[in-house]
């Protein structure tokens, strides 16, 4: 049962019919009994693949089916090693929001123009969070920009929404030390 947070259950994994999330943080649950869980819409969840694990947020719940299935877009089974048809883990937890997020983009030529920055504001309110996590903003036809959560408060997993502090920084290695450079800080 899936009645209190931090409880497990085990999921089988099924593609999303039409891959149409705008996000790969986003997932649909097929679920035997409405009696087996205590989630809605809106929920997030934590999935544990082979690599490590993440947060998705529900899009859709069913119900009436003959097994647990979580549908993940093809990005999220990707990036954390999930197959298809392959059983995984998931367990609930309690929504939190992030006060403080220090993200890092993966490429070191990240330009912060004003365009750049309405997108990523935009991207990022809702999002889930978990520490080390790579996420993916697309910032436009055929362009994405990956950043990787260095710092989250309180401790992760946690939403960004309205209020949040994001600090982007440029993180190199110098004499065996990790420096930052602070690039942008905005305010969701």
């Amino acid at each position: 049962m899936f009645q209190g947070f931090n409880e497990q259950i085990s999921v089988l994994v099924s593609p999303v019919r039409f891959d149409t999330f705008s996000s790969s943080s986003f997932c649909e649950l097929k679920i035997k009994s409405s009696e087996q869980i205590n989630l809605n819409k809106g929920d997030f969840i934590k999935i544990f693949g082979k690599k490590r694990a993440t947060v998705c947020k529900i899009k859709k719940i069913s119900y009436g089916y003959k097994e647990n299935n979580i549908c993940l877009p093809y990005k999220i089974r990707n990036k954390y090693g999930i197959n298809l048809n392959g059983f995984i883990r998931i367990q609930t937890f309690p929504k939190k929001t992030a006060k403080y997020v220090k993200l890092t983009p993966v490429d070191l030529d990240f330009k912060p123009t004003k365009k750049v920055i309405k997108f990523i504001r935009k991207k990022l309110l809702d999002m889930p969070l978990v520490k080390n996590d790579i996420i993916l903003i697309n910032i436009g036809f055929k362009r994405q920009i990956d950043f990787e959560v260095l710092n989250i408060q309180p401790t992760s997993p946690a939403q960004i929404s309205t209020g949040t502090v994001i600090d982007m920084v440029l993180s190199y290695h110098q004499e065996e030390k990790i420096k930052e450079k602070l690039i942008l800080t905005l305010t969701i």
